[in-house]
């Protein structure tokens, strides 16, 4: 599941909230282990359209965003995903929130989501 929000008072800044299976194993920035399983993580990302109607999407590598683990499996099925995306809504509001704290200055009650 991929989602984007736009943040208000910006031109092309989104919020891009994604669903994911991770294998897991070393995690060569922070040199821990990841859990193999569902993941849910929310960047910062610009997009813009060009005259030609190609979509294009930037981010920052570092420092654009968050992501937190929401149950380990042993192996992905669809089932497993359903489940990560009915559980995932409450855990972006709360990445969301932190983001547009962080980076925008907004407070919670300042956040608008659709």
């Amino acid at each position: 599941m991929k989602k984007y929000t736009k943040i208000e008072g910006t031109d092309n800044k989104f919020l891009k909230s994604e669903v994911y299976y991770n294998k897991g194993g070393i995690n060569y920035f922070t040199y821990k282990t990841d859990p193999r399983g569902y993941w849910v993580s929310v960047t910062i990302v610009e997009r813009e359209t060009r005259e030609n109607g190609v979509s294009i999407e930037s981010f920052s590598l570092f420092g654009s965003g968050y992501r937190e683990f929401l149950f380990e499996v042993k192996k992905q099925s669809k089932k497993a995903y359903d489940t990560a995306v009915s559980m995932s809504p409450e855990v972006i509001k709360k990445i969301e929130d932190r983001l547009l704290a962080e980076k925008f200055g907004y407070k919670e009650e300042e956040v608008g989501h659709a």
